[in-house]
């Protein structure tokens, strides 16, 4: 009866083991990061410092960084009028430490980025673009 105990209680303490190593996958990392920065700024290698506010000629984009192996989820939403303005889901693949994508396609406003893995949100970022509005002929 002491040794089913004991296999019981090996079995238990395995399952919680492989329980906890699944939630730790779905975690990011504790130097990961997520952010708005510059376009002009993304560069392999480099610290790319983020930025909160956009003028004309300066080009969004969102950055993760150490977010390996997982599939993100990076959705902005117009802060004024609460629509998605753009969305991507994407598996970051383990030799990508930090990754970053356009968002040039957004007219002026405010907006907030977040990012989602497995469905959890994570965190979030909040900026503005002022772009000049079109000349007329």
């Amino acid at each position: 009866m002491k040794a089913l105990h004991c296999i019981a209680g090996n079995i238990a303490l395995a399952l919680l083991l492989v329980l906890a190593g699944c939630e730790a996958i779905n975690a990011p990392p504790p130097a990961s990061a997520f952010f708005v920065a510059r376009l002009q700024d993304c560069k392999p290698g480099a610290t790319i410092p983020s930025c909160e506010n956009f003028v004309a000629g300066e080009e969004p984009a969102v950055v993760c960084v150490n977010y390996q192996r997982q599939t993100v989820t990076i959705r902005v939403n117009n802060v004024t009028t609460g629509a998605i303005s753009w969305n991507r889901t994407e598996y970051i693949p383990e030799d990508r430490t930090t990754c970053w994508w356009s968002l040039k396609v957004l007219p002026a406003g405010t907006y907030k980025a977040e990012v989602f893995t497995g469905g959890t949100f994570l965190r979030s970022y909040t900026f503005n673009i002022a772009r000049p509005a079109p000349r007329k002929r």
